[in-house]
């Protein structure tokens, strides 16, 4: 460590000093008294000698931070990219494989604090699971319902807004009276999604799916007769794959922000969430936060 050897230099000085001294003639006490105020003024250079030095405030400005790979324009992989990415981004900075509104985000927030990232890109039930036991720090976006807010502390400033609502087949027919008219059918829905509380006290009959075109694939067989959905980034996988006429859309029966979500028990919790409350409120009042939204209407 650098300041181990600056202790180690102001050692061999005073050692130097004293027989240098002691050569001269100077007394046993007399030598213990130049010692002693040499040691005090090194001690004191020392204390001032900032830059190089290594130190616990360093290291606690970085940020080990999860989102899925899997959920445009938010947060989604770049063409030809691993599903699995783990990667340091310091201030200045950007990810080689992960792109999106919400990254765009939660990047700039936490750079303009100061904050290197080391960005952890997981399956969203792998991640959620991670931040929930300590091994990430936090995670990205995640809408906030009752079972949630037992275990994590969240953001005062959001990430995103997401509607929520099912997709059925174009032509099947149904009569839309909120979700009791699908008390009889079987929905489908994303392993680890939240759809709000409302959506939790309908006890609907679901089965789960591990990414959009499984939803939509048993959608189209007729597997499932509705898929539970995000509009935003729901009717960007259709758009993209060109299945946007195979499908319609119930009316929203929900809407949730998102946001950045920390274990209640992390001794950072604070921080973290302060940090990238006030680093929001930055990109606001700089009008760079109207600059992403642009980029990614």
């Amino acid at each position: 460590m650098i300041r181990n050897g600056f202790k180690s230099a102001i050692c061999r000085a005073i050692s130097l000093s004293a027989i240098r001294l002691g050569a001269v003639g100077l007394s046993a006490v007399g030598l213990s008294i130049i010692s002693l105020s040499l040691l005090g003024s090194m001690a004191a250079l020392a204390e001032n000698e900032a830059p190089g030095v290594i130190t616990d405030a360093n290291t606690a400005r970085e940020i080990t931070i999860a989102t899925l790979p899997d959920y445009p324009p938010f947060c989604f992989l770049k063409t030809a990219s691993p599903a699995s990415v783990q990667e340091r981004i310091e201030p200045g900075g950007d990810s080689a494989y992960l792109q999106g509104y919400s990254w765009d985000v939660i990047r700039e927030s936490f750079h303009s604090q100061g904050y290197t990232l080391l960005l952890n890109i997981r399956p969203w039930s792998r991640g959620l699971k991670a931040v929930e036991t300590g091994s990430f720090d936090g995670l990205f976006p995640a809408g906030f319902n009752e079972e949630r807010g037992k275990i994590f502390g969240f953001s005062k400033k959001p990430v995103n807004r997401v509607a929520f609502l099912v997709y059925i087949n174009k032509n099947q027919p149904l009569d839309w009276n909120g979700l009791s008219s699908l008390k009889s059918k079987l929905i489908g829905k994303l392993v680890g999604f939240n759809y709000g509380d409302l959506w939790n006290k309908a006890q609907l009959k679901t089965y789960d799916v591990s990414t959009l075109k499984h939803g939509f694939e048993l959608l189209k067989l007729n597997r499932i007769q509705g898929f539970a959905g995000y509009e935003i980034p729901w009717d960007y996988y259709l758009k993209q794959s060109g299945k946007t006429k195979l499908f319609k859309k119930l009316p929203a029966f929900d809407e949730t922000v998102e946001f950045l979500i920390v274990s209640i028990n992390h001794p950072r919790k604070q921080e973290i969430l302060d940090a990238y409350d006030q680093g929001y409120s930055v990109l606001a009042e700089s009008g760079e936060l109207e600059k992403i939204k642009g980029k990614w209407r």
